[in-house]
């Protein structure tokens, strides 16, 4: 027995095939950004708690601490680090004192890290909330296309018989059902990125 989606969408006319072609890229392109930001997060945070055993293991100044830093290539708290002693090396170098600027300068870079990260976080956050509210409606333009192509056949042939109204309500019911699809997982890869994110920035600005 086929499956009703294959017979529905073989049976769908030239703009409903259109639109469930464009809703299956752009489930695909969603489910790929989900993976690639599922890797880089769990990674993120193996990193932070590992920099943070590390320097926690550590006593003395901040000069001197001795970090792997090959290892941390994604952990914003590290970076944070790093951007810190390289500024203060210079500072202590140029003329061994740190005073009130040196610290109001430390601040400024600490913040442009902070942002920087966190735009790196956020990269393809616009293409998941794009998908995530285009589907819907591209699920419901489907249906109304599938409605008025029901109300054709039913002028046409003279009559509300299943074959005047079936394809027409199979194409439409077949657009709502994939743009749900769509736009479902969308939402909550979406809802975890953000609630990722703003924890992320909780530690990132508790540490700096």
């Amino acid at each position: 027995m086929q499956n009703p989606l294959i017979s529905s969408f073989i049976e769908a006319g030239l703009f409903g095939k259109f639109i469930l072609i464009v809703l299956g890229i752009m489930s695909v392109y969603a489910w790929a950004i989900f993976q690639n930001k599922f890797i880089y997060f769990r990674k993120l945070r193996k990193e932070d708690k590992a920099f943070l055993e590390a320097i926690s293991e550590q006593r003395g100044n901040i000069l001197n601490i001795d970090i792997e830093e090959d290892y941390f290539t994604c952990s914003p708290l590290f970076k944070v680090f790093i951007s810190c002693r390289e500024t203060l090396k210079d500072i202590i170098m140029s003329k061994n004192r740190i005073d009130s600027e040196d610290i109001e300068a430390m601040e400024i870079i600490i913040q442009r890290v902070i942002s920087e990260e966190r735009l790196k976080m956020e990269d393809s956050n616009f293409v998941l909330a794009t998908v995530a509210s285009i589907s819907p409606f591209l699920g419901l333009l489907g249906t109304v296309w599938g409605i008025m192509k029901t109300f054709r056949g039913m002028g046409m042939m003279g009559s509300a018989s299943i074959t005047a109204v079936a394809p027409g309500i199979s194409e439409a019911l077949l657009t709502t059902v994939i743009g749900l699809i769509v736009a479902i997982p969308a939402v909550i890869v979406y809802n975890y990125t953000v609630n990722t994110i703003k924890e992320e920035m909780v530690r990132i600005t508790n540490f700096s």
